[in-house]
């Protein structure tokens, strides 16, 4: 990855990191132990690099729950390998360590318990974006990496000393004062650090976990998010809640205030990282140092059928600075005359465009042949079956399935709420055919992978009008989960189930009204056939 893209991930990456935890026991008497670690000078280096840190030093097996505490919150944590702690008996006082021939902890059982503990709740995965640093004075880090990875099988080995699972991290590292144990070792030497150099590192190993376009941009704009936390507050000032309240009392259903509100607090945060020009993230220029990050072979385009163009790194950054135009008229023969027409070039764009696009700038040994589908799906879903926190309700740009067949709600969403209760209300949908060449909604289908669909807007008898009943006294309808899937229950008499698919978002699904109406708008006359055809 080139130099000045992983900088700039680097710089991003040190913008948003704030707090970092160590737990050593020996933090706060370094002067006892032969692998010492003095708390002091930590953290004043690491408040010489803007970062906020703290130690703790374990004395007992319950102190585990502490660790793991503190620990989900910081943005990286430093472990030490070997830490002695007390295994006192519930029922004698005793402690437990004290009867065993060997007490040092040369196995790294209590730094794996806290790395499991934290990565993990209930032997299920917890999502995180997280940086762990062993910290040690042993001299076996690579018998440190055999029993890490032998701990967490799910974690991939990204080289000698470190592994990863999704946004988890684990680097392995050698103290200083070891340096003298490591003198037959020199292969070791880039894995001693002092405090200083351990910090350095923090960014780095950070950048190696977040470095991409996409996602530098999602990590400055939340850096920008918690920066201007004051001015969020101060909009929505307590000397507000009076009228907020009052706005509720005069609303039919009170509750509706709240979505009023949560729509506000998403328009303000919106506003925040417009003002933080957070798209510059992805501007030309850096877009470019992330193409010579990457290795990319060269390839050729047919602009038409008669003429190819070879694109290699210089026909990469023209097509990313100036456009497609551009690169297609840069296409000139001996005499300076472009080779391609207007005609030409809009042909290209309409037969060609997609797919060169996606093979041009797909990188050398690029593994998700995905991207294209995920990165539409991000762009159009609100949410779907994957991620949920509540249950779905029925309303504008919901997608349910019946049998094998789609159907989009075109239900506005002053028509969807305020349901009372015993009461039916009849809903619109769209059906929605499956279509590899001409769709407006992509579905990711756990058995058949992507589901391409296209709304069936234009044959206005194909609308379906289904009756459904709000949940209880909430006035909306509201899906029922049943293993592990989400149902409407509607139709006649209420019995039939209509899988929950995903949620459009808004403007996507009010584009597909629109089309609808529109559609239902037009005007159909006989006339003259003469007159017609002039």
């Amino acid at each position: 990855m080139s130099r000045e893209f992983m900088a700039m991930s680097e710089v991003i990456a040190q913008d948003f990191i704030q707090s970092i935890l160590f737990v050593d026991d020996k933090a706060y008497c370094p002067e006892q132990d032969d692998h010492p670690f003095d708390v002091n000078p930590i953290i004043r280096e690491s408040a010489s690099k803007g970062l906020m840190a703290t130690a703790f030093a374990p004395e007992h097996q319950d102190d585990l729950s502490m660790v793991v505490s503190i620990g989900r919150k910081a943005d990286v944590v430093v472990l030490d390998w070997r830490i002695d702690i007390k295994n006192i008996s519930p029922s004698t006082g005793v402690d437990l360590n004290e009867e065993e021939d060997d007490v040092a902890d040369f196995r790294g059982n209590f730094a794996i318990q806290i790395i499991k503990s934290l990565t993990a709740e209930n032997d299920v995965p917890v999502d995180q974006l997280k940086l762990i640093f062993i910290y040690t004075g042993e001299t076996n880090l690579n018998e440190i990496m055999t029993q890490l990875s032998e701990s967490f099988v799910c974690f991939k080995p990204l080289d000698a000393f470190t592994l990863s699972f999704g946004g988890v991290r684990i680097s392995i590292w050698a103290k200083e004062s070891a340096a003298p144990r490591f003198m037959h070792m020199p292969e070791m030497k880039p894995r001693l650090k002092s405090y200083s150099g351990l910090l350095d590192e923090v960014p780095i190993e950070y950048a190696k976990v977040s470095a991409g376009l996409l996602s530098n941009t999602c990590l400055n704009a939340l850096t920008q998010l918690r920066n201007n936390t004051y001015k969020l507050l101060a909009d929505f000032s307590p000397s507000l809640d009076p009228a907020f309240v009052a706005h509720r009392a005069m609303l039919p259903w009170p509750e509706d205030a709240g979505e009023l509100l949560k729509e506000t607090i998403c328009g303000q945060l919106n506003a925040i990282l417009t003002n933080a020009d957070i798209s510059q993230q992805v501007s030309s220029n850096i877009v470019c140092d992330w193409l010579s990050s990457q290795e990319f072979i060269d390839t050729e385009i047919k602009a038409t059928d008669k003429h190819k163009i070879n694109i290699d790194s210089n026909k990469r950054v023209l097509w990313q600075n100036k456009g497609y135009i551009a690169l297609l008229n840069s296409e000139v023969d001996n005499s300076g005359k472009a080779i391609l027409s207007e005609d030409d070039i809009k042909n290209f764009e309409r037969r060609r465009l997609k797919k060169y696009s996606c093979e041009s700038f797909r990188p050398h040994n690029f593994t998700n042949a995905d991207c294209d589908e995920e990165f539409s799906i991000l762009t159009h879903h609100k949410r779907n079956f994957l991620s949920t926190s509540q249950r779905p309700s029925l309303s504008l740009g919901v997608v349910v399935k019946k049998n094998e067949n789609y159907l989009l709600c075109i239900q506005q969403k002053c028509d969807s709420v305020r349901i009372a209760a015993g009461t039916h209300r009849k809903f619109l949908f769209l059906p929605m055919e499956k279509d590899g060449q001409n769709f407006d909604v992509l579905v990711k289908n756990e058995l058949q992978g992507y589901v391409p669909l296209s709304t069936c807007y234009k044959e206005c008898h194909a609308l379906e009008i289904i009756e459904f009943s709000p949940f209880e006294d909430t006035g909306i309808v509201q899906a029922q989960k049943e293993d592990d899937y989400y149902y409407f229950i509607g139709g006649p008499n209420d019995e039939i189930k209509f899988k929950w698919i995903l949620d459009l978002k808004e403007s996507h699904a009010q584009r597909i009204a629109n089309n609808f109406a529109a559609n239902l708008a037009r005007v159909g006359l006989d006339e003259s056939e003469w007159l017609r055809r002039n």
